[in-house]
């Protein structure tokens, strides 16, 4: 009896690398099937019932394999071609959403990160591919980090502005004339990155809005060129208190210092304030305080300059790491209150401790 098969000759389809498969070929009359010719994809084999399965291996690319099975019955036989085709690597998978990922004022503090994934559990790169990122920071290839301090982009276009002053005193009015140039200018920074896990590549477009603090900065007196106040002129300024920003560290978090035992150390938390220029003399104030973990014993935190201070308590271990949070909380005007954290820790040392050496053993025998 003639073999008749009923599995179509031909593709099988594409299938997923390192994803199981199973297909059942069929042929009247055959009792076993076998590959003639050709060969199958890696992770693949075919039973002796006709059952094509198991896991596909990673391949760098889409990879067809070309093969010819036959299909017997111990007398007769009947040979068919197929292919399979194994789909390659997959491409990086943005989980960070396009669009606009920051609004921000120049001089703020930038620390963010675009994030892909691999399902390949390759290693990811990212690059920036195209476009511009705000002035003053920096995009890290290695682990898609945006960081840095942005700096304000200079517009060096002169306005012209006259008005007149009343003088009460002669009843006399003064005509002004001046130029003014404005030191920076509120824009979108739009940029794109690509992610590549070696084989393959994605891209995706971001933005980040960087308002300028001039949009926020007003005088209500204002001086002309030759010294005199217009506080009458024609001019209407308003102030924005928005223009209140957070802190920014500047001593990087983690550890702030190795000391020893029984002696007196200092350390210091260094920040700083966007928004001085901004205030007037004293109308900002930054405190420091210890919101979790602890300090080493003996030592303090100075809630006005940052400083931790004092004579290190005696310790018995060899070493020993404190961790602890600092808040810096900035007062202003209105209560309008902003505050920012980071971890730190010490690290204190018995530096006798590890001079000692017993010669008694650790257990006696009696």
């Amino acid at each position: 009896m003639a073999i008749v098969w009923t599995t179509t000759a031909g593709s099988l389809g594409t299938i997923e690398e390192r994803v199981a498969y199973t297909k059942t070929l069929t042929a009247i009359g055959a009792t076993s099937f076998s590959v003639l010719a050709g060969s199958l994809p890696s992770g693949l084999y075919l039973t002796s019932t006709g059952i094509l399965k198991g896991t596909p291996s990673e391949v760098a690319q889409n990879t067809q394999s070309k093969f010819v099975i036959r299909a017997t019955d111990g007398t007769s036989s009947a040979d068919r071609t197929f292919t399979i085709t194994v789909q390659g690597p997959d491409a990086p998978t943005f989980t960070t959403p396009a669009g606009t990922i920051l609004n921000l004022t120049d001089g703020e503090f930038i620390d963010t990160t675009i994030v892909a994934t691999d399902s390949d559990d390759n290693i990811i790169k990212y690059y920036q591919s195209g476009g511009e990122l705000p002035p003053g920071v920096t995009f890290n290839h290695k682990t898609g980090r945006i960081s840095g301090i942005v700096t304000p982009e200079q517009d060096l276009s002169d306005t012209r502005v006259t008005g007149w002053d009343m003088n009460p005193f002669d009843q006399q009015a003064t005509q002004w004339d001046d130029i003014y140039r404005s030191r920076s200018v509120s824009r979108y920074y739009r940029f794109v990155v690509r992610v590549t896990d070696g084989n393959t590549e994605a891209e995706r477009q971001f933005d980040i809005y960087v308002a300028t603090a001039d949009e926020y900065r007003a005088d209500t007196d204002r001086t002309t060129a030759d010294g005199k106040h217009s506080p009458n002129s024609s001019i209407s300024v308003t102030a924005d208190s928005s223009s209140n920003r957070t802190p920014v560290f500047v001593t990087p978090e983690g550890n702030i210092g190795v000391f020893t035992h029984e002696n007196y150390h200092i350390a210091k938390i260094e920040v700083t304030d966007p928004d001085a220029d901004l205030l007037q003399q004293n109308v900002n104030t930054i405190t420091y305080s210890l919101v979790t973990g602890s300090l080493p014993p003996g030592m303090s935190l100075d809630t006005t300059n940052g400083e931790i201070f004092g004579t290190i308590a005696t310790q018995i271990d060899d070493e020993i790491t404190y961790t602890f949070t600092v808040r810096v909380l900035r007062t202003t005007v209105g209560s309008l209150n902003v505050s920012a954290t980071r971890e730190f820790n010490i690290t204190i040392r018995n530096d006798r401790a590890s001079q000692i050496s017993w010669t008694t053993p650790a257990e006696l025998t009696i």
